[in-house]
């Protein structure tokens, strides 16, 4: 049996009858909330064989099942009994109808061999299952049975499809240079981690990272101990087992029991306790050979450069070699560019400080359309002739700036460090820049701008970013905003003699044939004037058509939401509505006017106001009271009795807006001159708390009953029954913490922008696919025949080219020209238009 939320859960177990033991494998589950049993039921293949004596674990997610007996009842054979070593996971939902078991395989290092009758615990901060002890019963005979107890520890970890592991008990380490009166080879267990004597059905539980173990059951030979011993172990260290209670039976009898199988136990516990040694790494040891430190004596030697006092890697000096090399580069640069004896070529390949890609290109296009056409042997012509040459100059002038920019960071900061005497305050990303180690984790390089390429879908997409990031940020800010309540409930310990009703409604009956009286548990009966409830003549019919405009349910779902937003600035300023206090005609009730002069004066009647009664069960009156009437109930008609009515708003505590109760705005019709309405209604204290303010008030619940009037029992009317319950409801009006609105914020936006970012490579390397393939066509239709001159609309093709050997394409619309050239070849010159 274990315990899942609000649920028992009852698995398996056996009759004995006398004859015969049945073992059981039924599920049954009990719910605490409503008393039932439930039987949960699943084919005999998906779920637990029969067994008793079994651990069952709960675990936040459901119920693990472990290992179990059963006696396997074979015809013509004798029974044999039957130790289970399989594992089921019973996964649980509060719908029953979702409960199913799933069988777990056997991973890691289960109990071996297999028992039953041991218990398991959870062990919350490590997600796993304990398990203690046990029994492994075997028969060497009809009439005999021999049973190993068990008192070793494992541990069963829960994610995933589950783990076993081995809990063994360390070994405490030898400490240095300690002297030992002992030969080496001799070893002795430490008294401080000997488990507990072996057990089963022992009581075992978890709290924080200590495992408590309490009784059990021993036998040796023909005798049965009951054991109430109790220890404690520390799960995190597993140096220690403290006793906390020991048994005079573990003292007397142990010693005098089966020696040779001590033996073999101690013999077990000194190989784990080696093979534990051995796994162990040395602590105190030196890890660095000496090699390794004359290598790097001699790597912090090689190192004078001009980084000094530092040890250097490979990575490190080779950085250091090339940036002494581009010193080297740039400082022969600078001497090409401030020397006035240049030769022409020189000036032309060479950029001036600060001029751009554009100027440099316009000045020495015609050189380096030179260069390309002396390199293609005057195969290079027209837009190509101009493209190679621009490429050419384009690298040039990115070297030469780079190598210039260079330049002049390095020798600002060297005269940086020798106007301030050689120390020179550093940036933290200038410090990273100097580890080369660091480079290799960078996840965000940088791309020089001549290496992006902007286009107008990239802007559009953009934009269309923008506007999803400014919508996210407007939803982010209103969940921000808006005050959640959270509600908990508690007995009622504020003491209060008086309470507040507050009443306002319109009975189409005239206002003299109505009277009004309450009456508490306390035996008081209170008759009112007209200071406490005022009674107005009132049109029944317009009250009745404003209140069919806006029905009872609408009414309620605007109140209930507007309750939610909260209090505006204009009524938290208010201190007399924020505070609560003694409801009138001009705080809490609706506007009307009197119809004291129109005709259907006798018609209809308007009952409102506050009363002050005892916080206790009462009834509320408001009924006819005619002696003729009694006598016969046909003639109610001919005094204008008429008990329909429109309740406007009826209420328990203080007042303060934007609060919707059951009755408010509800309307009930008859035509019966006898009916009796009668409202039972349950009343909870209530205490709103909100970071502006706090509010007390009541709640209440309602349900309405409608009969005719049964003789003289009751007159017609309607009759409030209210019991004050002894709960209180606390409403907490809380937003999320600033810290949560950030991180929701950053995950939205950061995840906004990496899907895009990843969507548009995605639509970019499908495309730059599609273009190929579609080359690949084009590329093949050229095989078959030659291309006849002509403009078309396909990528355009550079270079004398073979048919045979396929095109290379690298634009858009070109223009093929067809050029004989020579006996068996084809030329092609193709021009970009």
């Amino acid at each position: 049996m274990a315990m899942w939320k609000h649920f028992i859960v009852l698995f398996g177990g056996f009759v004995d009858t006398g004859a015969r033991t049945t073992y059981l494998q039924d599920l049954w589950v009990f719910d605490t909330y409503e008393y039932k049993w439930k039987e949960i039921k699943q084919n005999d293949l998906r779920r637990p064989s029969a067994r008793s004596g079994f651990s069952f674990l709960s675990t936040p997610e459901g119920i693990v099942l472990y290992g179990g007996y059963c006696k396997k009842y074979v015809k013509g054979q004798r029974t044999q009994g039957l130790a289970l070593e399989d594992a089921w996971f019973l996964q649980m939902d509060e719908d029953l109808s979702k409960v199913e078991w799933l069988k777990r395989k056997k991973i890691g290092y289960a109990p071996n061999p297999p028992r039953s009758g041991c218990t398991m615990a959870l062990w919350a901060n490590r997600n796993m299952g304990v398990l203690f002890g046990g029994v492994t019963d075997t028969e060497a005979d009809e009439e005999s049975m021999e049973s190993t107890f068990w008192n070793d520890l494992y541990g069963y970890q829960l994610p995933g499809t589950g783990r076993w592991i081995s809990l063994n008990m360390r070994k405490p380490r030898k400490k240095k240079n300690a002297e030992m009166n002992v030969d080496d080879d001799q070893e002795f267990e430490d008294p401080a981690t000997k488990l507990p004597l072996e057990r089963y059905n022992s009581m075992i539980a978890v709290q924080r990272n200590t495992l408590y173990i309490y009784g059990g059951i021993y036998e040796t030979g023909d005798r049965e101990y009951t054991l109430d011993d109790f220890y404690t172990i520390d799960l995190s260290k597993m140096n220690k087992v403290v006793c906390l209670k020991e048994c005079p039976i573990d003292n007397l009898e142990w010693h005098s029991s089966d020696e040779e199988e001590d033996d073999e136990d101690e013999d077990d516990e000194d190989e784990d306790e080696q093979e534990e040694d051995r796994d162990e790494e040395p602590e105190g040891v030196e890890d660095v050979p000496l090699e390794e430190e004359a290598e790097e004596d001699e790597l912090s030697k090689v190192a004078n450069l001009h980084l000094e006092d530092e040890e250097l890697s490979e990575e490190a000096k080779e950085e250091l070699e090339k940036q002494l090399a581009l010193r080297r580069e740039a400082s022969a640069f600078m001497g090409v560019v401030k020397d006035t004896h240049r030769s022409e070529a020189d000036m032309l390949s060479t950029p001036e400080p600060g001029e751009v890609l554009k100027t440099f290109y316009e000045r020495t296009k015609h050189y380096w359309a030179a260069i390309v056409h002396e390199q293609a042997q005057g195969l290079s012509r027209g837009k190509q002739l101009r493209r190679d040459g621009f490429d050419l100059g384009h690298t040039r002038n990115t070297r030469e700036a780079y190598i210039r920019n260079k330049h002049t960071e390095r020798a600002f900061y060297d005269d940086g460090r020798r106007n301030s005497g050689g120390r020179m305050s550093e940036s933290l990303i200038d410090k990273f820049d100097r580890m080369p180690k660091l480079r290799q984790f960078d996840a965000f390089p940088k791309a020089r701008p001549m290496y992006q390429k902007k286009s107008a879908y990239g802007g559009f997409l953009t934009m269309a970013v923008f506007i999803a990031t400014a919508v996210m940020i407007w939803y982010e800010v209103q969940h921000y905003m808006t005050l959640k309540p959270t509600y908990s409930f508690d007995i009622d310990s504020h003491i209060g003699h008086m309470m507040q009703v507050n009443l306002d409604l319109t009975v189409n009956t005239p206002c003299s044939r109505l009277t009004i009286d309450l009456r508490d548990a306390s035996g008081d009966a209170l008759h009112f004037s007209e200071d406490d409830i005022v009674k107005d003549p009132a049109d029944f019919k317009a009250e009745l058509r404003r209140a069919r405009k806006r029905s009872h349910t609408k009414y309620f779902n605007k109140m209930l939401h507007s309750q939610n937003r909260g209090f505006t600035r204009k009524q938290r300023k208010n201190k007399k509505i924020v505070q609560g206090g003694p409801r009138g005609k001009d705080s809490g009730f609706e506007q009307h006017k009197s119809v004291a002069n129109a005709e259907n004066e006798a018609h209809a009647c308007r009952v409102y106001g506050s009363i002050n009664v005892k916080k206790v069960t009462g009834n509320l009156h408001i009924s006819t009271y005619i002696p003729t009437f009694m006598a016969s109930r046909d003639r109610g008609h001919d005094f204008g009795i008429d008990m329909s009515h429109i309740i406007h708003e009826f209420s328990f505590g203080d007042y303060f807006p934007n609060i919707a109760e059951p009755l408010d705005s509800s309307l009930e019709e008859t035509e019966d001159p006898a009916a009796v309405f009668q409202y039972f209604l349950s009343v909870v204290p209530t205490h709103y708390i909100s970071k502006h303010y706090t509010l007390t008030t009541n709640q209440y619940s309602v349900n309405d009953y409608k009969r005719n009037r049964d003789g003289a029992a009751a007159f017609p009317g309607l009759y409030f029954k209210y019991d004050i319950e002894p709960l209180t409801m606390t409403v907490t009006k809380t937003t999320s913490s600033f810290v949560n609105f950030i991180i929701r914020l950053c995950s939205v936006l950061g995840g906004l922008w990496i899907c895009t970012d990843l969507g548009l490579r995605i639509f970019n390397r499908l495309a730059i696919l599609a273009r190929k393939s579609s080359l690949e066509v084009f590329s093949s239709s050229l095989d078959k025949e030659p291309m006849p001159s002509g403009q078309y609309n396909t990528p355009y093709f550079s270079g004398p080219m073979d048919p045979a050997q396929g095109y290379s394409a690298y634009g858009t619309t070109s223009t093929v020209n067809y050029l004989p050239h020579g006996p068996g070849e084809t030329k092609y010159r193709v021009s970009s238009i």
